[in-house]
């Protein structure tokens, strides 16, 4: 199975009658839990301080024993869920409270070539 770090993994509907059959140490079930149908794979891995490659092995065992899936859209709702996406803000237009990013101070006139505009003494 491919995984990404953007893919958004749930538990299964019927979790609760496998999951009861497994024991598992104290972090693989707090990630377990945290496979919430939202949050992306590599945010999840990221906030419980779990490796990719570790990440990635643990979901496709979870896998395996039938405790998750991989959350999958459609194409409607792929769509609809891009439009709800606001695009990165480019450095030129203003920032959300409205001002614009602040701009590196021109050189000065009399400075030579490549020099950044102060001098050591």
């Amino acid at each position: 199975m491919l995984i990404s770090g953007k893919d958004v993994l749930q538990r299964t509907d019927d979790f609760e009658k496998h999951a009861g059959s497994h024991q598992l140490r104290p972090w693989q079930w707090e990630f377990l839990l945290a496979l919430d149908g939202h949050t992306p794979l590599g945010e999840i891995a990221r906030k419980l301080g779990i490796e990719m490659p570790v990440a990635v092995e643990i979901v496709t065992w979870f896998d395996e024993q039938g405790l998750t899936v991989i959350r999958t859209l459609s194409f409607e709702e792929y769509r609809q869920a891009k439009v709800a996406e606001k695009p990165f803000a480019r450095a030129e237009e203003p920032s959300a409270n409205g001002a614009k990013p602040a701009a590196a101070p021109p050189p000065k006139a009399n400075a030579p070539a490549g020099s950044i505009g102060f001098k050591i003494r």
